[in-house]
């Protein structure tokens, strides 16, 4: 109940935002450099992007009160990868959970940890028993060398993939 499988975490990115914006209400925040595929998303459904720098000055470190800041009404969507890609580095994972708290009943907070077998980290799935709004992805493509397969999942709540399972494609998965 708390899993969806798909074809990668572009399908994710995707789904999410569609399930979550409305085209020209809504917004996602990103926080640059990071993936691009958040924006690319959010562009195709209509909705607006909120940039919040990663702070180059502190090794790209996330600047959670400016993302808290941006967060105005209408961002439904809060994108953290983490690694981060291009930089590598991990956010903060306190900030995380403090930004998914503050963010509760307004916004989601998705944690894309598509490079997390490369990190000393443990995963944030774990806090979704206690942050509703929490979102991670997972993909089989980075460490396991799968991404011809387009395997990737969202783990969240089970009412946020109970929504994404009636806009998912049927045969999401294809026999490898």
């Amino acid at each position: 109940e708390q899993v969806l499988v798909g074809r990668g975490s572009d399908e994710a990115i995707d789904l999410l935002t569609r399930v979550f914006c409305r085209a020209g209400q809504d917004a996602v925040l990103v926080c640059p450099p990071t993936f691009g595929m958040y924006a690319v998303a959010a562009r195709i459904q209509g909705a607006d992007v909120v940039t919040v720098p990663l702070r180059k000055d502190a090794g790209f470190a996330l600047d959670e009160a400016a993302v808290l800041a941006a967060a105005r009404p209408g961002v439904r969507l809060v994108y953290l990868c983490s690694p981060n890609n291009p930089t590598g580095n991990l956010l903060d994972a306190d900030a995380i959970v403090r930004i998914a708290r503050a963010l509760a009943g307004r916004a989601l907070v998705v944690v894309d940890e598509a490079y997390i077998e490369f990190a000393d980290r443990p995963s944030a799935i774990p806090r979704i028993a206690d942050l509703p709004n929490l979102v991670v992805l997972r993909t089989l493509s980075k460490a396991h060398g799968l991404a011809g397969a387009r395997c990737g999942t969202v783990i969240a709540n089970a009412e946020i993939i109970a929504l994404l399972h009636k806009v998912i494609p049927p045969y999401a998965i294809t026999q490898l």
